[in-house]
């Protein structure tokens, strides 16, 4: 699989905060990677998704949309530490939110403090990847991408021509093209309001219907009830 993007035409994360709901309104320009704490009627929840691999300086938010309190806590004990500690607290049910930028690479376990069965994984890299008109900051720095395992990846695509943030939002054409044939696969628009496109790649899982490719996106809708920011997601079959 090739990947290509053009775009024609950074914002910086808030100190860790623990926010109670509602939080859309404060994160207008964030560029961020939303993680759910879904609803459960046994009120043991997971994280969704529970593994995520990010670019370094990207910002993370979880939403508890649980009925009970939950938390965001990175794990410690006799054989593992996180690269950079950190833990949220009590994040208030019906919306209550936890945001984190994560500013140091390396593998951060996590866990819910109320519900200890409950843990995720963040995959943060370093890799960057130099082009001519922008740069791509690589997820979990897991490029070459293997389209075999379930992980997906997220891409962050940084202009060299333009001042970021920008005045006006930019508008990506993104392509995926087959690397033997050239056939293209999969093509879209996306318009991002910061100027740099968060953009995740996600693997069909065996099972599913794999027959085509989904995009869906970004993961906030700001106050105006306008797409504003956050990643953007694609799932396909050859990816």
């Amino acid at each position: 699989m090739t990947f290509a993007s053009t775009y024609f035409g950074k914002a910086y994360g808030q100190p860790e905060t623990n926010f109670p709901p509602p939080i859309h309104y404060k994160l207008r320009s964030e560029p961020s990677y939303v993680i759910d704490i879904p609803f459960s009627s046994t009120g043991i929840s997971s994280y969704s998704p529970s593994e995520i691999s990010i670019p370094t300086g990207m910002t993370v938010i979880w939403f508890n949309d649980d009925e009970g309190d939950h938390s965001v806590t990175t794990i410690s004990n006799e054989t593992y530490t996180a690269p950079k500690s950190f833990d949220s607290g009590p994040i208030e049910s019906g919306g209550g939110s936890f945001i984190h930028t994560f500013d140091k690479p390396g593998v951060y376990h996590y866990y819910d403090t109320f519900y200890p069965s409950a843990q995720g994984t963040i995959n943060v890299g370093s890799a960057v990847e130099e082009g001519k008109n922008m740069n791509m900051l690589i997820g979990g720095n897991a490029i070459p991408f293997n389209s075999s395992k379930a992980q997906s990846v997220v891409l962050s695509f940084v202009p060299k021509t333009i001042t970021v943030p920008p005045t006006i939002a930019l508008t990506y054409s993104v392509s995926l093209s087959n690397a033997s044939t050239g056939k293209l696969l999969f093509s879209h628009e996306y318009d991002d309001s910061d100027g740099i496109l968060d953009l995740e790649l996600v693997p069909s899982h065996s099972g599913e219907n794999a027959s085509h490719f989904i995009t869906w996106g970004p993961d906030f809708i700001g106050q105006e009830a306008i797409n504003n920011d956050g990643t953007f997601h694609i799932k396909g079959p050859n990816i």
